[in-house]
């Protein structure tokens, strides 16, 4: 063989195997990329369902309690104002609704004419009831039901009261029938939750505070939520329903954690579709968005975790990597030895 012709076949090899070391490189970082978003995006969907799901149950709840007062509102002994029998009715509903630490019956000028309290709430000291002024102004409003804005921690958790307007036979409001719910069991639900190592499972409301957690939310983590976009989490648990966010840097190490956080809006699940289009809410009774707090559930864990799959077979790809690089560099070694002197 000509010099000539050598030189050009062995420049031929050389770029030959110096572009399948490339390629190979190349796929290689493609597959890492891909499996690192394949394993954050299934990590999204995982978060989003849960935190779906688990607003669903609050919607359930929150309905069946709400419906309730709604219920005892029209009954004719509450409109008539026959205290004793509407005094037990209501002593009747709070033993079977526990939930409730007290329901109560106001007039028109917003002063409470009867109070049945719950074993939870053994005097009147124990509960939340409304102001005289936030009656009056309900009641002289055209809505026929309210929230108290947004919520207000009673001296053993989370309480929030429930009002519905009484109306006579031609329609006027004659007062109110309230009840405080006592929501403090839903913290001891999700306290329950353990969701692998670091993810975690939080309620909170349009201020960013944090009403209920799951196990491992300590005051670092409490910390880091402060960078979670709130308003923006809010807009978007209308559609896509998450977002990634990272956490305020240690003090001392510097070192950021990275959140995965996916989220659902309870006024959202409420007024959902049917999933089957079927043309129907996804609840047995039509569900109005503003009889329930509007609260959002938090479904987040550390990015580190979701993506420790994705390392690990980054390793392999690496391996597959360098093995391919190097089986090309032993082609071209034996390559030049097999070429005459």
């Amino acid at each position: 063989m000509e010099r000539d012709d050598q030189f050009r076949l062995t420049l031929l090899t050389v770029l030959i195997l110096a572009l399948m070391g490339v390629l190979i490189a190349f796929t290689g970082y493609q597959s890492v990329v891909s499996e690192q978003h394949f394993f954050r995006r299934m990590a999204f969907d995982a978060n989003r369902e849960l935190a779906r799901m688990v607003a669903r149950e609050f919607v359930h709840v929150f309905t069946s309690q709400t419906s309730v007062i709604d219920d005892l509102a029209s009954l004719p002994p509450v409109f008539d104002k026959d205290l004793e029998t509407t005094r037990f009715i209501f002593k009747m509903m709070i033993d079977r609704h526990y939930r409730f630490r007290s329901i109560y019956l106001m007039d028109i000028e917003g002063n409470a004419i009867l109070t049945s309290l719950s074993a939870a709430a053994p005097s009147e000291s124990d509960i939340q009831m409304l102001q005289p002024e936030a009656a009056r102004n309900f009641l002289n409003s055209r809505r026929n039901y309210f929230f108290t804005d947004p919520y207000s921690p009673g001296p053993h958790g989370l309480a929030i009261t429930y009002a519905a307007k009484v109306l006579d036979r031609e329609g006027t409001p004659v007062g109110l029938v309230a009840g405080e719910l006592d929501f403090s069991f839903l913290g001891k639900i999700l306290g329950t939750i353990q969701l692998g190592r670091t993810g975690q499972l939080l309620v909170t409301d349009r201020l960013g505070s944090v009403l209920f957690t799951s196990r491992a939310f300590d005051d670092a983590d409490r910390r880091d939520f402060k960078n979670f976009d709130v308003d923006k989490a809010y807009a978007k648990a209308e559609g896509k329903g998450f977002m990634e966010y990272d956490g305020i840097p240690n003090a001392q190490t510097g070192q950021v954690e990275q959140r995965l956080s996916s989220f659902a809006r309870i006024h959202a699940i409420a007024s959902e579709p049917d999933p089957l289009d079927l043309g129907r809410a996804m609840f047995p009774i039509p569900i109005k968005a503003t009889k329930l707090p509007d609260w959002m559930i938090v479904a987040q864990q550390h990015a580190n975790e979701a993506l420790e799959i994705a390392d690990r077979m980054k390793y392999n790809v690496i391996a597959l990597v360098i093995a391919g690089i190097f089986g090309a560099m032993v082609i071209l070694k034996l390559w030049f030895d097999s070429l005459p002197e």
